[in-house]
C-alpha cells in the first residue's frame, strides 16, 4: 500500500501520516527527509520501498505527478476547519512558501491559502483514480490524538512515530 499524505500545511497532515502509518505497519517518509518542496528527493525515496506513507503537504501541487509516478499510489487529503488551520499557522508564526503564494495568482485573491488548495482538489479528485479524504477531527479518537488545550505549545514538528506497541485501525476506503 502506498499512501500521499497532503492538504494545506496545518491542516493535520502530520499527525494523520504518522497515524495511518502506525495503524498500518507502513514505513513512513517524512517531508523533512526530501526538503518538503524537492519532489526528485521525494521520489527517490519513496521509490525504494514496495508500500509507504508520505507526509507531503508541500508537493500538494505535485499530486498528478505523484500519481503518474506512482500508479497504484492512494492519495489522503486531510481536511480541517480554515479557521482553525489560520490558527495554527498563526500561533507557529508559519509563512506561506512560494509556490503557495504563487496559488493565489493575483493579489486580488484574497482567499486563504487553505480554501485555495482545498477548491482546487475538489475540482482535480475526480481525475484521481484513488484518494480517500480524512477530516482532522475524524481522529480524536486515535490513541495518538491530543487534545486542542494540550497542543498550545506545539511546534510545528511536534513528533514522528518510530515504533509503537499498540494497534490501532485506521481504514482506507479509496474511492
Amino acid at each position: 500500500m502506498k499512501l500521499f499524505v497532503t492538504g494545506p500545511q496545518r491542516s493535520g497532515t502530520t499527525f494523520v501520516s504518522n497515524c495511518l502509518a502506525l495503524s498500518h505497519g507502513l514505513h513512513l517518509i517524512d517531508e523533512m527527509e526530501f526538503d518538503a518542496h524537492f519532489y526528485g528527493m521525494f521520489k527517490f525515496l519513496a521509490s525504494k520501498h514496495d508500500s509507504w506513507v508520505v507526509h507531503g503537504p508541500a508537493l500538494f501541487h505535485r499530486v498528478f505527478d505523484v500519481v503518474l509516478d506512482f500508479p497504484d499510489v492512494i492519495v489522503v487529503v486531510v481536511r480541517r476547519d480554515i479557521a482553525e488551520i489560520q490558527k495554527s499557522q498563526e500561533r507557529i508564526k508559519w509563512d506561506p512558501t512560494l509556490e503557495e503564494i504563487a496559488m493565489q495568482k493575483e493579489k486580488t485573491d484574497t482567499r486563504p491559502i487553505a480554501q485555495i488548495k482545498y477548491d482546487s482538489w475538489d475540482k482535480w479528485k475526480k481525475t484521481i483514480p484513488a484518494y480517500v479524504e480524512f477530516h482532522y477531527s475524524d481522529f480524536k479518537n486515535h490513541p495518538l490524538w491530543v487534545p486542542e488545550e494540550e497542543r498550545v505549545n506545539f511546534s510545528p514538528k511536534q513528533w514522528k512515530i518510530e515504533e509503537s506497541t499498540q494497534e490501532v485501525v485506521v481504514d482506507i476506503h479509496a474511492n
